[in-house]
């Protein structure tokens, strides 16, 4: 069996309170048979905003994608919200909306 992953990570702060974060791989998987070898590759991408309301207050939301090339596999896409509050308070919130790409087709 073999698994190599290649992943690339980017930041970047438009302003101070403003952050933009892209991240993404790259999955190659293999496993030999006597008889031929299976392989897949799968494929992530995300890109995440996050915006300081207050000190120590984050609000980030994020959109991302993974697909593989195996057949009948939807693609599978995931929006996601947060709100963190500064150490000091210690109430962390968040909302997660997961759905895949064949049933937002067919809404």
């Amino acid at each position: 069996n073999s698994m190599l992953t290649t992943g690339l990570s980017a930041n970047w702060h438009p302003s101070p309170r403003l952050g933009v974060r892209f991240r993404g791989h790259v999955r190659d998987m293999g496993q030999d048979f006597v008889e031929g070898t299976l392989a897949r590759t799968s494929y992530r991408a995300a890109v995440t905003g996050s915006y300081q309301l207050a000190p120590g207050w984050t609000f980030a939301t994020s959109i991302g994608a993974n697909t593989t090339d195996a057949v009948g596999v939807p693609t599978l896409l995931a929006f996601d919200a947060m709100v963190r509050s500064p150490d000091r308070h210690p109430l962390r919130l968040s909302l997660t909306f997961l759905t895949t790409g064949e049933s937002l087709m067919h809404r």
